[in-house]
């Protein structure tokens, strides 16, 4: 068993690192994925651990002077690698060899000089030595830069080429005695390309902000994994040195190396989806793959409410498509008025009749779906405003379990790796209530695209220009 004074300084040294941690705020959060750095809890130096676990194997064969570095093992994982200088002295009272113990000694406290590396900071100095760009971006950046150079918009801005031409035809065509009608059909549809081409624009808008938060939640997920693998390497050092011991059976020590490889797993898993979420971003803003993405945007929890009537008659009343639909019913009537003269044949009549009551149908049906999505994503609002008290909740819950274990384990009544599952429960709901503030965020451009009035940051020069350009309609 570990001496009471050993599990106090083990205690102080967590406290003080937990402390020195800090964590931001979940409604406030300010993200810096390039540079994930460990999360409050124990680091154990790679230098030292790496020796220490090579320096156990070598003297628990050694009877009881095995015993007694096992001991002195547990004791340094339990320091966190920074009982180094502990190990070469337990090293050295069991007759291991003053070589190796020094050797250990002196690789610990060069990575104690050195200081435990960011997660993250190894990447990033290769990226630097290869040249590969570093761009901070927020996220009005990320849109504008987009917007630019978006495919769907440029197609969308080629549809309003071919209309206007089709315009300029239909004028032409109204002077030597072509019908009105196909004037007014041109004009509807270079109104409705126009729609179109705000409609790609506000789209392209919602998928880089949806990559945007896709990039912070990998980069939160892909620290907590880092966290979790220097768990699992520490348990796994304890288990193997364990093993070699004669202390636990087989069947243990390779359940023990199965879960340590499943967490070697998960940790690649999250290093992929990061470097995915980043390339997304990166196509998006039309940055290189191998870009070094720092994202500068701090989310706050706004909330925001409408009354459901208020919404529905907003949507119906200024919607692009029912807009649309209703001119349409009104060229149509316009139509049937003029099929009614005496001079029109009685077939035009019957014409100009369907026409009608076919626009009447696509305009009561539209109507419907733009009601039917509005209380979906009305709903939706208020799902995600009720996950965000949800989540902050639980890290409530979690910051005070995690400061209940600590004292625990200061007082010994507590084993190191209960403390450890507290912390990496306490990262995983900061994480939570990030996220859900994330989710509102999106939630809130949905619904405010759904009623028509979309938020936007400042468009480029370019694509206000050519909108500003845009001849008024009759």
């Amino acid at each position: 068993m570990l001496s009471a004074a050993t599990r106090a300084d083990a205690g102080r040294i967590v406290s003080e690192r937990s402390r020195a941690a800090g964590t931001a705020p979940a409604a406030v959060l300010r993200v810096r994925p390039a540079r994930v750095r460990p999360l409050a809890g124990i680091s154990l130096a790679r230098a030292g651990r790496s020796g220490a676990v090579g320096t156990a194997s070598a003297s628990v064969r050694r009877g009881r002077a095995g015993v007694v570095a096992l001991v002195v093992l547990l004791v340094f994982v339990a320091l966190g690698g920074q009982g180094a200088g502990v190990w070469a002295a337990g090293a050295r009272a069991a007759g291991t060899g003053a070589a190796s113990a020094g050797a250990v000694s002196a690789g610990a406290a060069s990575a104690g000089a050195a200081g435990e590396p960011e997660a993250g900071s190894e990447a990033s100095d290769a990226q630097a030595a290869m040249g590969a760009p570093v761009v901070e971006l927020s996220l009005a950046e990320a849109v504008q830069r987009a917007l630019e150079r978006a495919p769907g918009l440029t197609l969308a801005r080629l549809d309003v080429t071919e209309a206007e031409i089709a315009l300029k035809e239909a004028e032409l065509g109204e002077l030597v005695g072509r019908p009105r009608s196909e004037y007014d059909r041109a004009v509807q549809e270079l109104r409705q390309a126009r729609d179109g081409y705000m409609d790609a624009l506000v789209h392209v808008a919602l998928q880089v902000e949806e990559a945007y938060y896709g990039v912070l939640r990998a980069a939160e997920l892909l620290q907590i994994q880092e966290s979790n693998q220097e768990q699992s390497d520490r348990q796994f050092a304890l288990t193997k040195a364990r093993y070699e011991a004669g202390l636990i059976a087989r069947q243990d020590f390779l359940e023990a190396e199965a879960s340590h490889r499943e967490s070697l797993y998960r940790l690649e898993q999250a290093r992929r989806s990061y470097a995915e979420a980043v390339r997304e971003l990166a196509g998006l803003a039309g940055l290189p793959d191998d870009v070094e993405l720092r994202l500068t945007e701090e989310f706050a929890f706004e909330p925001w409410a409408v009354p459901l009537e208020e919404a529905l008659a907003e949507a119906l009343a200024g919607r692009a498509e029912l807009v649309r639909a209703r001119r349409a019913v009104e060229q149509a009537r316009r139509q049937l008025e003029q099929a009614r003269a005496p001079y029109a044949a009685p077939v035009e009549r019957v014409q100009a009749e369907v026409q009608l009551e076919r626009a009447q149908v696509q305009y009561e049906q539209a109507a419907a779906d733009v009601a039917a999505q509005v209380r979906r994503e009305w709903f939706a609002l208020k799902d995600a405003e009720h996950q965000v008290a949800t989540a902050r909740r639980r890290e409530e819950l979690a910051r005070s379990r995690a400061k209940i274990n600590r004292s625990r384990y200061d007082a010994g009544l507590l084993a190191l790796m209960e403390l450890l599952q507290s912390e990496a429960s306490y990262a995983q709901a900061r994480l939570d209530a990030a996220g859900a503030v994330w989710d509102y965020n999106l939630a809130k451009a949905r619904f405010l695209r759904t009623l028509g009035r979309p938020e936007l940051p400042p468009l480029p020069p370019s694509v206000a220009e050519y909108i500003a350009g845009w001849d008024e309609l009759p």
